[in-house]
């Protein structure tokens, strides 16, 4: 199995190949350049160099579902399987290069985690920012040798947010979230006066 590289601007190509060797980065771009072409072409890579048939799990908002199939279908000989939101255990069954998955099933399909993905492409990673919600909870339960995240928007109001995402992108780098708070996140003065806490 073969097929062509994306073709990416100067800048996405310059991304992707400088950190082609990582096991998992965040692509933080503005809206409208390019992230999706990008991580489908790390995806292509990775496969590449080491293993064509792998699992890729594609985690996305349900409204963006056809055109990422459409993507993949039509530029990559990649199959592809969708998951349907009323057959969600059937999904898993299903013989695909590309699982399709909404953030929501993240909690209500806990035999995701049965399987060792070689990459896990998170579209809107930034819905990974509340560290307690059982959805969150799930990703980061899941099992992958690659990861990719995708967002416009990965610290939106408060960048104490931040640090979940990273904390799935790099997980060794960002263990501790107080480390983290105390580290980048500027206290003001009413939160001194609040005792430093920071509301979570």
């Amino acid at each position: 199995m073969g097929w062509d590289p994306f073709s990416l601007w100067e800048f996405q190509e310059e991304d992707i190949s400088k950190f082609e060797d990582e096991e998992a980065v965040l692509l933080a771009w503005d809206m409208g350049t390019g992230k999706s072409p990008a991580a489908m072409e790390r995806d292509r890579r990775i496969r590449m160099r080491f293993d064509l048939g792998g699992k890729t799990l594609l985690i996305a908002p349900l409204s963006t579902h056809d055109k990422w199939a459409e993507w993949f279908r039509d530029n990559t000989p990649l199959t592809v399987a969708v998951i349907n939101p009323k057959k969600r255990t059937e999904l898993l069954s299903v013989p695909a290069h590309v699982y399709i998955i909404h953030w929501e099933v993240l909690r209500l399909l806990p035999s995701l985690r049965d399987t060792h993905w070689q990459h896990i492409i998170a579209d809107e990673c930034h819905k990974a920012k509340n560290h307690k919600t059982s959805q969150t909870k799930n990703l980061k339960k899941l099992r992958s040798d690659f990861r990719t995240g995708l967002s416009g928007t990965p610290a939106t109001n408060k960048p104490q947010d931040f640090w979940s995402v990273l904390n799935w992108i790099k997980p060794k780098l960002f263990t501790s979230r107080n480390r983290f708070l105390d580290e980048y996140v500027e206290k003001t003065e009413e939160m001194v006066q609040r005792g430093g806490q920071l509301i979570s």
